[in-house]
């Protein structure tokens, strides 16, 4: 699955006072909600340009951000595509951001504690349209939605390269993925994602 880099597209103040307007007011009156606005905008015109081509990237990025959304599919054919994330898999470098939507309802994003970099702070967004996660430093990261994580709602961001400057001293995917104690579908559908991982142009 290759990672299609997206060109950076600049937004102009007409076109964030219309998405600050309309679509997250609650966002722009923060003090950095300007910043946010203005990379989800970059993100949304991205995705117009790729469908307005016929292309959709999978994930779409811009301004070294890479937008996940939390989907309710209540037409999808079992529960383990009913909740998710959209993309569940995403390589990034040191210094890249995931912007996440739909943290709201019944949606959550948490951190997987056994497959988590030692000494990261860990993640836990609810009750929000919209929040930013930075990545520092190289690893691998699993998230999951605390409510709908029992269906398999998972999700793997890879950093860097996590074990290519320092062979044999790194756990591998696997053996992280192996001490995972979520559900018997959290668990299958992680492990689905380490062999998409391993077969994908992010390995």
């Amino acid at each position: 699955m290759p990672l299609t880099q997206l060109n950076r597209v600049q937004s102009d103040e007409v076109a964030f006072d219309r998405l600050a307007a309309c679509r997250y007011p609650d966002i722009a009156r923060r003090k950095s909600g300007r910043r946010i606005c203005a990379r989800l905008l970059a993100v949304m015109v991205a995705v117009l340009f790729s469908a307005a081509s016929g292309v959709i990237s999978t994930p779409l990025r811009a301004d070294k951000v890479v937008l996940v959304d939390q989907i309710t599919d209540l037409g999808a054919a079992g529960t383990s595509r009913m909740f998710r994330f959209v993309p569940n898999l995403i390589g990034l470098e040191i210094g890249e951001q995931l912007l996440i939507r739909n943290s709201t309802g019944g949606h959550t994003v948490h951190t997987i504690p056994e497959i988590w970099p030692s000494g990261e702070p860990f993640v836990k967004i609810s009750h929000a349209k919209i929040a930013q996660i930075s990545f520092k430093r190289e690893g691998y990261y699993g998230f999951t939605c605390r409510r709908h994580g029992t269906y398999g709602m998972v999700m793997l961001v890879v950093v860097g390269r996590p074990g290519a400057t320092n062979p044999g001293r790194e756990q591998s995917i696997e053996e992280l993925a192996t001490r995972f104690r979520g559900s018997e579908k959290a668990r299958a559908a992680f492990l689905a994602l380490v062999e998409e991982y391993r077969a994908s142009a992010i390995h």
